[in-house]
Order: C-alpha cells, then sequence, then structure tokens
C-alpha cells in the first residue's frame, strides 16, 4: 500500500509540475492581451502536449519578439521560482512525514528538471518554447 501512495503521490506532483509551467505561460499571455484568465491552461491527465490553454490568435500575430520570448521563457522563469520556494521550504521547514517530505523532494527536482530539459535538451531539439525562442532571438537560446 506503501508503495501506492509514492505513486500516486509521484503522478500528483508531476501534474502540479506541468500545470504550474503551463500558468507561468499563461501569466504572460494575459499580461499581453493574448488570452483572458490565466488560471485556464490546457493539462492533459497523460501531461504530455499540454498548453497555456486558448489564445487570441489575432493578439498572438501582433506581438513584438521581446514579448513572444517572454512568454515562451514564462514557464521556466515559473519553474525556477517553484524550485526555489520548495527548496527554502525544505531547508526551513523540518518534515519529518515521509510522504510530504518525499513530495517537496520530487516537487522541487521536477521543477530543475524541466526548466534545464528546455534550456539544454531543447537547444538541440528545438521544439515547444525552445522553437520560439530561436524563432524570435535566436542568440537567447542558451547553447
Amino acid at each position: 500500500m506503501k508503495y501506492l501512495f509514492f505513486i500516486v503521490i509521484g503522478y500528483i506532483v508531476l501534474y502540479l509540475t506541468v500545470w504550474l509551467h503551463e500558468v507561468g505561460h499563461s501569466i504572460w499571455d494575459c499580461l499581453f492581451g493574448v488570452k483572458q484568465g490565466w488560471l485556464k491552461v490546457n493539462v492533459k491527465p497523460y501531461i504530455f502536449f499540454s498548453t497555456p490553454g486558448e489564445l487570441d490568435i489575432e493578439a498572438w500575430n501582433n506581438l513584438n519578439s521581446r514579448q513572444y520570448v517572454l512568454i515562451a521563457y514564462g514557464g521556466i522563469i515559473a519553474n525556477a521560482i517553484w524550485a526555489l520556494i520548495t527548496g527554502i521550504i525544505i531547508k526551513v521547514v523540518p518534515i519529518s512525514n515521509l510522504y510530504i517530505n518525499m513530495a517537496l523532494w520530487l516537487f522541487m527536482s521536477l521543477h530543475i528538471g524541466e526548466k534545464f530539459s528546455y534550456l539544454f535538451i531543447g537547444r538541440n531539439y528545438v521544439v515547444s518554447d525552445m522553437a520560439i525562442i530561436a524563432q524570435h532571438m535566436h542568440k537567447l537560446r542558451i547553447v
């Protein structure tokens, strides 16, 4: 039964990590008038191919290069912020519960992993967020 809890916690933490990444994009979308409602993101149960949700295509097409790049980096910025906050919580708050402790470490690790996968793996396999950055400000794509 203990292992079932680990699997469920792992899935919930993974889902939440992807959801928060998409919220990071969505916040910038709302700031630039491309989207209404920053909490409305599309994260499927199988997690892959998630998006920040419905966008106003006309407004999207009128963005400048800086705005495209900020939106693309929005998810990575969110990952960095959540990893930092979780790291501080782990360092400052003594937690003896095995499941909560595992969830926090996994949450922080997944945010760090997602951030680095976009920044370092994404430089070679240009998809998703890195494709937008490569198209609009290639020199900002960390190589």
